[in-house]
């Protein structure tokens, strides 16, 4: 199941799947920092105890517990003691130093990620428009208005676009989709690390482009929602120097 609100309603028997990779303490990190990358745990959530998490994924405790570890030093959780305490999400943005640790990570060139990020969201945003709940939209909201603030923040601009992007992948209600997307985001941050907003994108057009796709969205218009996605999708496109597959306006 696809969430997205710290008041999380799915236990980890539907969000965490066993793992059968050698590489169990690798998979281990890169579920949890899925879950937190996509939304499914927001900031301040409580994630599952380690016990729970030990028995979705079908490996020890130790192994959960080292890779608890390690995204705390890295920021992206925080381990509170006591009654109130548990395992808690400190961060939305996976540092690309814990990306790279997953054995499912590639490391293909930017100019793949983006050709493939095309056939994804389109269809997410055609079915999105279809199924989006009025909580989506408020989510997909959310998400444009911390970008339009960020004034220069490329950690909160990120965030907000992942916001955004997730937002219209949990309304498309397509678990497949969405986790693809989601690896080609993953990868994709490997190789935006250290831009900005102003040095790589034109933040007021890509601002303008969100509000696009979420009026057709909004008016449950699919046609429309796959045009502003297309046109959304262009710019970083140019950047990898990919030649259109459709006609320009």
């Amino acid at each position: 199941m696809i969430g997205g609100n710290t008041d999380t309603p799915e236990g980890p028997d539907t969000v965490f799947r066993p793992i059968v990779d050698s590489r169990a303490f690798e998979e281990v990190v890169d579920q949890l920092s899925d879950a937190v990358h996509t939304g499914v745990y927001e900031v301040g959530a409580r994630l599952p105890t380690i016990d729970e998490l030990s028995r979705a994924m079908a490996v020890s405790k130790p192994t959960v517990g080292e890779a608890v570890r390690v995204l705390t030093r890295a920021g992206v959780l925080s381990v509170k003691r006591g009654a109130s305490g548990g395992i808690v999400v400190a961060a939305s943005i996976i540092p690309p130093s814990i990306i790279k640790l997953s054995s499912r990570r590639l490391a293909r060139d930017m100019r793949e990620l983006v050709e493939a990020r095309r056939p994804v969201e389109m269809q997410l945003a055609h079915l999105a428009a279809q199924r989006a709940t009025g909580r989506d939209v408020a989510d997909m909201r959310a998400g444009r208005d911390l970008m339009e603030t960020a004034d220069g923040n490329f950690s909160q601009w990120l965030f907000g676009n992942y916001k955004f992007h997730y937002a219209i992948g949990r309304a498309a209600r397509s678990d497949f989709l969405f986790h693809m997307l989601a690896d080609i985001y993953k990868e994709l941050a490997m190789h935006i690390e250290g831009w900005t907003p102003r040095d790589r994108t034109h933040p007021e057009a890509t601002i303008a482009e969100h509000v696009d796709i979420l009026a057709a969205i909004e008016r449950h218009d699919p046609e429309r929602a796959r045009e502003a996605m297309d046109r959304h999708l262009r710019e970083l496109e140019e950047l990898a120097a990919i030649p259109p597959t459709v006609p320009r306006d």
